[in-house]
This record gives structure tokens, sequence and C-alpha cells, in this order.
């Protein structure tokens, strides 16, 4: 692909979140400037590049205040307050040669509701495609988005992974959300929902699933990355169901991230081989 050569001798324009990078902003720095993305390194590594967004985002905080400290709240037995503040993130674009992909790894550190991911998604995906057609003076869009949707199914089908997290529908229409607390079970295994399993005859659409694996680093350190495929209900009504997002946390660096995603790319392989 021609665009993965195009940043090679890319200079980089100057900005306070590139002059400030790695590192973040201050608060009161953010104040002084404007929403948007600003791109602030080009890393080129294992055969990938790397492009690190930067930019400043209003976000929502959601508190619990105690009642008993205000006069006027004390028949309240619970206060939420919320808390809107600027912070910085760091979102990368990554360049992908030997398996001819685009990805979009968003920053979400601060849970970011669906709908403010893809606001973030889309705002990224733009200036990606605008910083790409100025470089090479022609319209150019991403297109042909990967879904994740048909994984949901394939891995929980398989005996990989921990899952500790699935939302699904049965043939008659309930809606059920389990979600797995005891860090070294699995749901697959659960007595209630092996025995809801069995009383449907595992007949159920599964449309969220969240999946965690042992990954021994290596050294003596072993991490639990996790994998969330956030689909909703009302995909399963659909015709073309698509999910273009999946969420990754609990990595210790790089190699958790890669870990989870040639899970991932095995489990959509995996999918396309038996259709």
């Amino acid at each position: 692909m021609r665009i993965f050569t195009i940043f090679e001798k890319y200079i980089i324009p100057e900005s306070p979140f590139k002059n400030n990078y790695p590192f973040a902003l201050s608060e009161d720095e953010l104040k002084n400037i404007e929403i948007g993305l600003h791109l602030v390194e080009v890393i080129r590594l294992g055969g990938k590049v790397f492009l690190v967004f930067c930019s400043k985002r209003l976000i929502s905080e959601r508190t619990e205040i105690d009642p008993s400290k205000f006069a006027d709240l004390g028949e309240y037995t619970e206060v939420i307050g919320i808390k809107k503040y600027n912070k910085q993130f760091f979102d990368i674009v990554a360049l992908d040669f030997a398996n001819d992909v685009i990805e979009i790894r968003l920053d979400i550190g601060n849970k970011i509701s669906s709908d403010e991911r893809k606001a973030c998604f889309n705002q990224i995906k733009e200036a990606f495609e605008v910083l790409v057609s100025n470089l090479i003076t022609e319209d150019y869009k991403l297109s042909n988005v990967v879904n994740f949707f048909p994984a949901i199914n394939a891995l929980y089908r398989s005996e990989e992974g921990r899952v500790c997290e699935l939302a699904f529908t049965t043939e008659g229409s309930s809606i059920k959300h389990e979600k797995m607390r005891r860090k070294h079970e699995c749901l697959r295994d659960e007595a209630y929902h092996q025995g809801g399993s069995k009383a449907v005859d595992g007949n159920i659409a599964a449309y969220r699933i969240a999946v965690t694996w042992e990954h021994k680093i290596p050294s003596t350190l072993i991490t639990q990355p996790e994998l969330l495929l956030p689909g909703s209900s009302t995909m399963l009504s659909r015709t073309d169901i698509s999910l273009n997002d999946a969420i990754i946390t609990h990595c210790a660096g790089i190699t958790d991230y890669d870990f989870v995603i040639e899970k991932l790319n095995g489990f959509l392989n995996q999918d396309e081989s038996e259709t």
C-alpha cells in the first residue's frame, strides 16, 4: 500500500502536544488548546508504522457525594455529582504492512461511553484520512471495515480463554447478561449458565462477550489481558450485523496487546473458514 511509505520523511508540525510528548499536558495547559488531533510521533517497529496522535477531550466523571455533609441533602440516601474537565488522550493509528491492515487504537482510559467512543473513532479516522489525502494529493478514504461480530459466537463455543462476561438472547426472546466475579472461573462452566443453556439445548444467540487469557511474557510475569466485544441485543434483529470496535484492557505492554489481536484474528479467520 502506498501510504505505508509516505511517512518515512514526514516532518511532524510543531504543537504544544509534540513539544511536551511523551508527557501529558496539565489541565491548566489544556485550557488554552483548541479541540483537535495533533500528530506527535511516527514510530517504526516490527514491520509496522505507528502514528501517535494527541488531543484534548472534555470528560464527564460521576462521583458519589456524601449527603450528610450538606444540610439541604439530609433526606437523600445517595447523591451523584458530575464533574467535567479536560484530559489529554493518546490515540494510535497502526499501519500493518504484513497483513495490509490499518488499526485505529483508541485511548479509552476513562471508560468513555459507546457514543463517545464512536465520536472519537470518527474524529481519528477523519484526521488520518485528511492527513493522507494531503500527503498523496488525492482523496483518500478508509474502507473495508473489519466486522468483529462473528468472533463472539466463535469465542463462546471454543474452549479457549476464560469467559468473564456474556450477554445473549434465547429462542424465547429473553435477554440474559451474566458476569463471572471469581477471577479464575469461566462462565462456560458455571452451574447456573450450564443449566440454563441445557434447558434451551444450547440455542443461544450471543451478542456481547468478554474473554481473558493467561499470557506469559518472556520473563516470569504472567498477565491476564482481556478482550471485550461490546455488541448490543438490537444488532441481532438486523440483516447486516456489524460490530467494528473491540476493547482490549489489562495489558502490561504491547506484547499483551498483540497477543489479544492475534487471538481475535484467529477466531475471525476460523469463522470465515466455516462459512
